[in-house]
This record gives C-alpha cells, structure tokens and sequence, in this order.
C-alpha cells in the first residue's frame, strides 16, 4: 500500500469527520478497472467511499438525503464535498448504484490497518457499538404488554421494544459489540440485552 508523500497522521483538522476524508483520500484503498466493460467510472471508488463515511457518520438515513446535505452551499458542506473529492454532485441515481457494489469490508480492512500502523488508534481502548435486532414472529404491543395478554401465539415473549433514530421502533434485542486489539489478535464480546435479562458470549479471539 502507498501512502501519498507524508504521513497522513500529522495532518490537523478543526473537523473530525473532515480528518478521516482527506485520510482515507491519501490511502490507495481501491483501484478502479480502467479495462472493465462499459463506460469508465466518472466517480472513483474512492470518492464514494468517502460519501458513504459522510453519511454513515451523520446517520443520514437516505441517498436523497445525503444529496440534499452535500448540496447545501455554505462553507462548511463545501469543505465536506472537497474532502470528499467531489467537484461536481454525482446524480441521486449515481449514490444508488455505486453503494450497492462498493467493496465496503476491503476497503475498510485496509483502513483499520493503516490507522493502527499510523498510530492513530490506541490497542489499550476498546470501540463499543450497538445495534437494535428485530425478534422472529409477530411484535407485542405494550398495552397487551402491560396487562401480560398473548393475543396471538408466536410472540417472542423475551423480547422488548426499543427505538432507534434510523429504524424507530423496534420489537427485539438490543447487541452490543465490544472489541479490543491486543498484541495483533483481536478480542471480541457480544452483549444481546433486553429489558429482562442479558445474555452474553465471549466470541475469544478472531
């Protein structure tokens, strides 16, 4: 992998989200086929990367959205578009097709490995993240909740709402992943949580 001139851990940024762009710009995550069937890419892959980490970062939960945002004219969305390498808005068409093939993991795989050879992660500290999961089968309302009444079988009876700001509502579990990297092996811990109880599996090392 080639890192363009300097170290692109030295560079400062009054953005955190603008640093990760012009980083992920610098690394050579992805090289689009020049000979690949079709007309080539307007957008390099690279580019679409970084939208897709604009919209992951903002939780912006829609490709329309996320063309409205990158379309607002002031200084800082001028800045985030350049970071992004854009100088022209791709189609809302265009952000559609091209999340649906971007080799997401590859290019993420590398990034992790080059931020920890950069030093700008830390092996001592561990990232923790959550995500709601939907139960099997048909949801219980809490009114019939409350009063302990099954209207109809197949309710999973161990499972609890819970809301997120991109999915609302969600009958379920909630996982929770904590993970840390020690000594160049990774070390992970599921947490399925609900209301009632917890569950817990140590996945070991991956």
């Amino acid at each position: 992998m080639h890192i363009v001139r300097r170290s692109f851990s030295k560079i400062k940024t009054d953005s955190i989200l603008i640093g990760i762009l012009h980083r992920i710009g610098l690394l050579c995550l992805y090289t689009d086929d020049d000979k690949k069937r079709g007309h080539p890419y307007v957008y390099p892959t690279t580019v679409i990367l970084r939208c897709c980490v604009v919209r992951i970062w903002m939780r912006i939960p829609s490709v329309n959205s996320l063309h409205y945002y990158l379309s607002i004219d002031d200084i800082y969305h001028r800045r985030i578009c350049n970071a992004c390498g854009l100088d022209n808005l791709p189609d809302r068409r265009t952000f559609d097709r091209r999340f649906k093939i971007l080799p997401i993991r590859q290019m993420i795989a590398k990034m992790g490995n080059v931020f920890f050879l950069e030093g700008l992660v830390d092996t001592d500290t561990a990232s923790v993240d959550s995500s709601l999961l939907k139960a099997r089968g048909p949801v219980w309302h809490k009114s019939s909740m409350k009063k302990k009444i099954l209207p109809i079988s197949g309710i999973d009876t161990g499972a609890r709402w819970g809301f997120s700001k991109t999915r609302g509502w969600v009958f379920g579990y909630k996982l929770h992943i904590s993970c840390s990297r020690e000594i160049s092996l990774y070390r992970c811990r599921l947490i399925i949580r609900q209301q009632m109880s917890v569950t817990t599996c140590h996945t070991g090392l991956l």
